[in-house]
């Protein structure tokens, strides 16, 4: 848990010494996947962070965000939040003012809290190794977008490689993501 923070800590300083910093927010929908997932229906949440872009016409992305994940099976909820840190290749198309991107990447994320809501009310779930829920996260992403002047727009795909939870089998987070963006620093 030290080493994420510090690690995140690290990447956010490392990010503000660079010219191209922009700030992401917006609606992402997930679910547990794999053949031990308790509830498989989607849920919607929130993404808001922060990313660094290093490079021209093949850039290296990494940020730093807060991140809703979960699933649903009727009246039945799991949300989790996670603290995720990614890292991005990212390959640029200009169009003068405009930009068409795609990318790939990995990304890894720390458990910060988590409930689970039922007929019987809300519980709040702990992480850990004799808790519900695993606190690390690991997983692959691809992410596809544009950006006009300063404003962005991305649609990504997210894919746990770690089950949440703590048995063998355990389904892994699945996200879809669609991310505005302004670039707070930098000229495109």
């Amino acid at each position: 848990m030290k080493k994420l923070i510090t690690f995140s800590i690290a990447t956010a300083f490392t990010m503000v010494a660079f010219s191209q910093i922009s700030f992401h927010l917006g609606p992402n929908i997930s679910t547990l996947s794999g053949s031990d997932a308790p509830f498989n229906r989607y849920i919607a949440g929130y993404q808001v962070g922060f990313a660094s872009e290093w490079g021209e016409t093949i850039s290296v992305q990494p940020g730093i965000f807060l991140i809703h994940k979960g699933d649903k099976n009727g009246k039945e909820t799991s949300r989790i939040n996670y603290l995720q840190v990614p890292l991005n290749t990212k390959i640029n198309l200009d169009f003068g003012n405009t930009r068409i991107f795609f990318s790939y990447g990995v990304y890894v994320a720390c458990g910060l809290w988590a409930n689970d809501r039922t007929d019987q009310g809300k519980t709040k779930q702990n992480f850990g190794k004799d808790n519900t829920y695993r606190r690390f996260d690991i997983g692959g992403q691809l992410m596809t977008g544009i950006m006009v002047g300063r404003v962005g727009m991305n649609l990504m795909y997210q894919v746990g490689s770690r089950g949440v939870y703590h048995y063998s089998g355990s389904p892994t987070n699945t996200s879809i993501m669609l991310n505005l963006s302004y670039m707070l620093t930098g000229v495109y």
